[in-house]
């Protein structure tokens, strides 16, 4: 069996005294490497406060510096992926809403950045962690954002309409000549397709541009079948229009209420 490193150690600090004493102490160190990476075993033997190297370049050479870092870096619980592979541990949904859709092809490119750029895994977690909650309060607050513009879009196309065409009751008469054109003869919608151009209408900006949507009711009102008002202009001594389709599938995704 070799000799322990530290019988033939030489140093100021190491005397006939305290030499055994040494030995001792650095028996569980198998090479002068390790017990320089836990300088303070050292420090303790010369008599000295324990102080860390003022940089790892003053080290003797590369394997003791790699050796170092590593016991440094396993001191302070970090730890460091070789490959993607053993990132399997990450939480990828760590700080996600409820919910949130998990990207595979974003997780495979942040796992490689992870390992490429040598960032520890506890780093690695804590960065995912800050990335979901950060996109899930920036998603949320657009949401916010457009919710409070479409109602206020809203609010402005009906306050326009009414202000064109007399009164609600006026607006909604040509919102029933627009849906009943969709079903007439002309234009010749199954109710299917009807509501699905209904939807389409209902997601687009002219239900929210008061000149769009009456160039709807002009294009739309004249087509409606036995009606008394002419689509897209103001109704004069007009009868009482009603919807014989009223509840079905386009008038439903049109978002129009019971009259």
């Amino acid at each position: 069996m070799d000799e322990h490193w530290a019988g033939e150690f030489e140093h100021e600090s190491v005397t006939v005294d305290n030499r055994e004493a040494f030995k001792t102490s650095m028996a569980k160190f198998p090479t002068q490497a390790d017990a320089v990476a836990n300088n303070m075993e050292l420090q303790k033997v010369a008599g000295q406060n324990f102080k860390l190297p003022k940089s790892i370049e003053g080290l003797p050479d590369e394997a003791m510096r790699k050796d170092f870092t590593a016991q440094v870096n396993t001191l302070f619980g970090r730890e460091f992926a070789a490959d993607t592979e053993a990132l399997s541990v990450l939480d990828m949904k760590s700080g996600a809403s409820e919910g949130a859709k998990h990207n595979e092809d974003f997780a495979a490119a942040f796992k490689q950045f992870v390992v490429d750029k040598n960032i520890a895994k506890s780093d690695a977690q804590s960065l995912i962690t800050f990335f979901n909650e950060a996109t899930g309060k920036a998603l949320t607050k657009f949401g916010e954002d457009k919710a409070a513009f479409d109602i206020a879009a809203d609010k402005t196309c009906k306050d326009a309409l009414i202000a064109h065409f007399g009164s609600q009751e006026n607006v909604d008469k040509q919102d029933i000549l627009m849906h009943r054109a969709l079903l007439g003869k002309d234009i010749g919608l199954n109710a299917d397709e009807a509501a699905e151009v209904a939807e389409a209408i209902k997601g687009s900006n002219a239900m929210k541009n008061p000149l769009l949507k009456q160039v709807l009711y002009k294009a739309l009102g004249p087509l409606a079948a036995e009606s008394s008002t002419e689509g897209g202009d103001k109704p004069t001594n007009a009868a009482k229009v009603t919807d014989p389709e009223e509840g079905s599938p386009s008038y439903k995704a049109l978002g129009w209420d019971k009259k």
